[in-house]
């Protein structure tokens, strides 16, 4: 066979070999240990998402981090295993507990308050404003101009924080409620952690 011959099928054969290490780019990204979201994904990367509900009263966020061969006691260790991570304070209740059979080390934060703010889309603010809710202006530093936005009521916001041993990895799971939402985003959240995450 010539050169000339054999050019061309090399040409069909490159690309393909080019795109073999490509696939792993595009594959689904995220904890392939969750089986079940509980809310929808606001933010996923390797190792990370992110959950919230439409009105921003509940967020979840799960991260995992691979065990380090001496992992001792998860509370010493946490800083260090996912940094950014809430802070802990004094006043914080922390224990150690078993989620799903595992290792688990539980922050229960204490309880703040808050007051609800949301920004209005476009000029028109609405005619029938919810209960408890006021309206207002605040001026855009960028331009000046004036941009309305609804008060609400003050709420309290609750927070809790595990970090479970599996196999190979801790998972830091984290999750914060405001209001009306915080006793149904607590079962929620329990369910998830207890039946909802293969810890690998």
């Amino acid at each position: 066979m010539s050169n000339s011959a054999a050019f061309p099928k090399l040409l069909l054969i490159i690309p393909i070999l080019a795109a073999i290490p490509l696939g792993g780019c595009f594959s689904a990204r995220g904890l392939p240990e969750i089986r079940t979201e509980p809310y929808p994904v606001i933010y996923r990367d390797d190792g990370v998402l992110r959950y919230g509900d439409k009105d921003d009263n509940v967020f979840v966020e799960v991260r995992r981090a691979q065990i380090p061969k001496e992992i001792g006691n998860l509370a010493i260790h946490y800083s260090a295993l996912f940094p950014g991570g809430v802070k802990i304070t004094p006043g914080d209740h922390e224990e150690y507990v078993t989620v799903a059979g595992n290792k688990a080390y539980k922050v229960v934060f204490r309880t703040s308050h808050l007051r609800k703010r949301k920004r209005l889309e476009g000029d028109t603010p609405p005619e029938d404003l919810p209960e408890g809710w006021s309206l207002h202006h605040m001026v855009d530093p960028s331009n000046g101009a004036s941009i309305p936005v609804i008060h609400g009521p003050i709420v309290p916001r609750e927070q809790i924080l595990y970090l479970v041993e599996g196999k190979s990895y801790i998972y830091y799971i984290y999750m914060r409620a405001d209001g009306a939402s915080i006793e149904p985003a607590k079962k929620r959240f329990e369910k998830f952690l207890n039946e909802e995450i293969d810890y690998g």
